[in-house]
Order: C-alpha cells, then sequence, then structure tokens
C-alpha cells in the first residue's frame, strides 16, 4: 500500500553559502534576459548593456547539460543560448575588492553556420566586470578572466582563451624597455629548425610609441644552445607601424632547435611586433607559428626555456587543448585583485584541479573591483552559437564547483517517489511506497541547510527559503533518492 509521508518544516534555517554572490539557472520564458517577465529588467538580475534589438538569443528548454555527466549537482532544467548580433546582458552585483572571484557554467559552442564565416581573430564570450556607473549608461568597463573563443585554423575546432580586457582583435607582441642594457636582455625567440648553407627571409610589422620615435632592434635566427651563433642584424623602428623585410646572410649552422631572434634590450622604449614571418629561399610557406599571435603567445618564448610567457597586447592567452564543436564543457574562470591574474579551466568530463589551470592570463592593468558579470554577444562572424548553463559567481572555488557527492546519490531509488506541486511558493506533498527515514535538504553548492528525522507529516513548507533552486534527499532504509526544488 502506498504510503505517505508527513512532514512538516516548521523553520528552514538559511546557512551561509560559503561565498556565492549568484547562482544563475535560467530557469526563464523569455529568451531575452533583460526584460524576462517577473525576473529580469526593470527591478530584476540582468540588464542589457547594448542597443541591440536582436533576437538572437533564446531560452533553451530542457537543457542539454547533464550535471551528473561532471560530477556537479543537476541543472535546472532550461540554458540560455546566443549568437552574433545579440544583446550583452550585465548581471551585476555588490563590488568585491579583494581576495580572488570565481565564476563558473556549463558551455557548448557550436560552428558557424554556412551563411557566416568565422572571423581570424578571437572574441570574448563572457567575463567579469568591473563597470562604472549604471548599466547601459556608456560608464568605462574593465573585463576580467574573459573567455574568448577562436576557430583552429583549417579544421573544425576551436580554441578557448582567457584575457583581462575586451577581446576585440588580432594581439600582438608589446614589451617596454625601461633600462638600456644587452640586446638580449630583452627578448622574444620561436624554437624552429634552421638547415646550414641556406638564405632565410624573416619579415615582420614593427612599432615604437610616439615619445621614444624610433630605435633599433636586433633580429635574426640563430641556435639556442652554446655556442650561440647566429646570423642576426640590427633593424630601425619608428613610431609608424611598418613591414620590415630583411634578408639575412646564408647561415653557416644547423640545427633542429634553433629559433628566430628578436633581441631588444639595447635600447629603451615600446617595442610592438606583428605578423611575423620567416621562409626558406624562394619558398612562400611560414616556418614560423602563431606568427600574427592570434593564438596568444602560443609557441613563442622569453629566450629558449620553455614554458615562458611573452608580454602581449590587447590578447587573449589560449589554451593547447583544441576542443570539438557540439560538445559540452564545464568551465570555470577566476581574476585575482591582488596578483592581477585571470585563469580559465576547460573540462569535458569530471577531472577538473584548482592548482592547473588551462590558461593564464596578466597583462598588469590595476583593477580594484569587481561588480558584475557580462555575456558578449559580437557580430556573426566572430560569435559563434554558444549555450550555456548554470552560471555561478562567487568568492571561493567551492562556490563555483560544487561538489556533487553529499546532495546527490543515484543508486537504490527510493520506489515510487514524487513530491508536489513543484515548484512551489510554500509546500510541497512527499509520498512514497515506502516508510521515509529522513530528508535532507541541500543547496545548489551541496551544503546541507536542514535534516530531519523521524517523519510524520506529509508536507515540506519552504516558504521561508529564498527563492531558488535546492535538493532534496529522500532516505528510506538502503534506497536514497534525489529531487530538485524550485522555490518561487
Amino acid at each position: 500500500m502506498r504510503k505517505k509521508l508527513l512532514l512538516t518544516v516548521l523553520s528552514l534555517t538559511m546557512f551561509s553559502l560559503h561565498g556565492q554572490i549568484f547562482h544563475e539557472s535560467f530557469d526563464y520564458t523569455s529568451p531575452s534576459l533583460d526584460d524576462a517577465p517577473g525576473n529580469l529588467g526593470a527591478g530584476g538580475n540582468w540588464a542589457d548593456d547594448s542597443s541591440s534589438s536582436s533576437t538572437n538569443a533564446e531560452i533553451v528548454d530542457p537543457s542539454p547539460f547533464v550535471g551528473a555527466d561532471f560530477s556537479l549537482p543537476d541543472q535546472v532544467g532550461k540554458a540560455y543560448s546566443w549568437r552574433g548580433g545579440s544583446e550583452d546582458p550585465v548581471r551585476r552585483f555588490t563590488a568585491e575588492t579583494s581576495g580572488t572571484v570565481y565564476w563558473s557554467s556549463f558551455i557548448k559552442i557550436d560552428n558557424w553556420d554556412s551563411s557566416h564565416t568565422p572571423g581570424t581573430t578571437g572574441k570574448q564570450l563572457m567575463s567579469l566586470l568591473k563597470q562604472a556607473g549604471d548599466v547601459g549608461g556608456g560608464g568605462s568597463k574593465s573585463y576580467l578572466a574573459a573567455l574568448s573563443v577562436i576557430k583552429q585554423e583549417g579544421e573544425d575546432k576551436f580554441r578557448l582563451g582567457v584575457a583581462n580586457n575586451h577581446v576585440s582583435g588580432d594581439s600582438h607582441y608589446s614589451v617596454n624597455v625601461t633600462t638600456k642594457g644587452d640586446p638580449h636582455a630583452v627578448n622574444m625567440s620561436q624554437k624552429l629548425e634552421i638547415e646550414n648553407a641556406t638564405v632565410y627571409t624573416l619579415s615582420f610589422d614593427a612599432w615604437t610609441d610616439a615619445t621614444t620615435a624610433n630605435r633599433n632592434i636586433k633580429v635574426g635566427v640563430g641556435l639556442s644552445a652554446d655556442p650561440w651563433t647566429n646570423n642576426a642584424v640590427d633593424v630601425a623602428i619608428t613610431n609608424t607601424k611598418a613591414t620590415i623585410t630583411q634578408e639575412l646572410a646564408e647561415t653557416n649552422f644547423a640545427a633542429a632547435d634553433a629559433r628566430v631572434i628578436f633581441d631588444l634590450g639595447a635600447a629603451t622604449g615600446e617595442v610592438h611586433i606583428d605578423n611575423v614571418k620567416l621562409v626558406k629561399g624562394s619558398e612562400t610557406t611560414n616556418l614560423v607559428k602563431n606568427g600574427d599571435f592570434r593564438y596568444g603567445n602560443d609557441y613563442w618564448l622569453v629566450g629558449v626555456a620553455d614554458n615562458t610567457i611573452v608580454p602581449l597586447d590587447d590578447a587573449a592567452n589560449y589554451t593547447s587543448t583544441k576542443y570539438d564543436f557540439g560538445t559540452k564543457y564545464f568551465v570555470v574562470g577566476s581574476y585575482d585583485i591582488a596578483s592581477k591574474d585571470g585563469k580559465i579551466w576547460v573540462t569535458a568530463d569530471k577531472n577538473i584541479d584548482a592548482n592547473t589551470p588551462s590558461a593564464t592570463y596578466n597583462n598588469g592593468d590595476d583593477i580594484d573591483e569587481i561588480n558584475g558579470f557580462f555575456i558578449r554577444a559580437d557580430s556573426n562572424a566572430n560569435t559563434p552559437p554558444t549555450t550555456i548553463d548554470e552560471l555561478r559567481v562567487g568568492t571561493t572555488w567551492a562556490s563555483v564547483v560544487p561538489s556533487r557527492a553529499t546532495a546527490s546519490v543515484s543508486e537504490n531509488k527510493v520506489e515510487g517517489l514524487s513530491l508536489y506541486p513543484n515548484p512551489t511558493t510554500g509546500k510541497i506533498v512527499i509520498s512514497a511506497n515506502s516508510e521515509i527515514d529522513r530528508v535532507e535538504i541541500f543547496n545548489m553548492i551541496g551544503m546541507k541547510i536542514v535534516s530531519i528525522n523521524n517523519l510524520s507529516n506529509n508536507l515540506i513548507d519552504v516558504s521561508s527559503l529564498s527563492r531558488g533552486v535546492y535538493l532534496a534527499k529522500i532516505i528510506s532504509g538502503n534506497s536514497v533518492s534525489t529531487r530538485k526544488i524550485v522555490k518561487h
């Protein structure tokens, strides 16, 4: 006989969310985040920071993501999807002025359709935000731990990057030499194979700042180990961006791990370099990888030390991993207000390590607070169809990467279990085929907020809970089930 468990919760005390600023489940009906009735717009959570009236955004129901695939709590059931030309929703919150701010989200990126050719530059998808004044009011904005995307050239794959700026175009090498010294004291290089008795031609764009006006740099090719033999020459650059083409003397050395050389330390002033190309003899194939820095500082080194990071301007530092269109991923971003480090983590499964980011970026900008989250829709050429869900922002890793273990158990289900009405504004009836021993309720970061034993009533009164999504864990003998509770 079907028994009803009878439960009355007179008072549920909410515990701290351990640093969670907000959790957005996109459980709305309107495709436009800034005007979803009763949820957003005036007095709501999101506002449009653009003048776009495009409808290239939608609420996806049901959500394509499954929390268990990433050992995370279950998603609510809807998601947010957009592509180029949509609005730019911003969700503001009380400013954080110290420590690290984290964000996380499920994400799925689909390939550009046949009518939209992807651009050659990486573009921002979403980021933490420092914004002066009101949303849409034209105040200055700084973008932190910004997630950017770029299509991998020649492949149906993409790469994700992190930047602490508004990724709006190609990056380039940029350094300011403040002390005159040895030419190699400030340098950039890339390891590649150089053959003996061969003439190479090196070309690149270069310029300095207006204050410096003109200065010399040393460029060429050479060995990356003792005896450091090289073919390098001095070339002059000015504050006008110009393409420099230099035919180098025939080589008298060879190595599989030789390098192209830019030695910049012999004079003070800024040096900017872009579009580097090295060709052999009369050939046209560029031997340099990522010569236009479209993939951030990939392949470029300081000196000959592997895993060094060269300074770039207006850039994202992209992951070495290439990702598949249409595959679901979990992404975490963070920005440390003290160190200025922006980081991202990307995983397609249950493995994510807080100590091993997928990419890191630091341009030294002095950002002293974070007060919002920004979703960016650029042109159709730059923004592919993108779907996200379960967006979390907080001040601890645990607040955006909640543990599933304490809030969800999938084996030995409680038979005949039902909870209704759900969503609810107050009370929920729970029924099952067996006697219920205990009910535990968790918030969406996996923290238990109430535990009830010796049940004798058939109602859960959640009227005192804040609006949001919770997990109820129902235990009957050796059987355990979980159910989402949505409080309106």
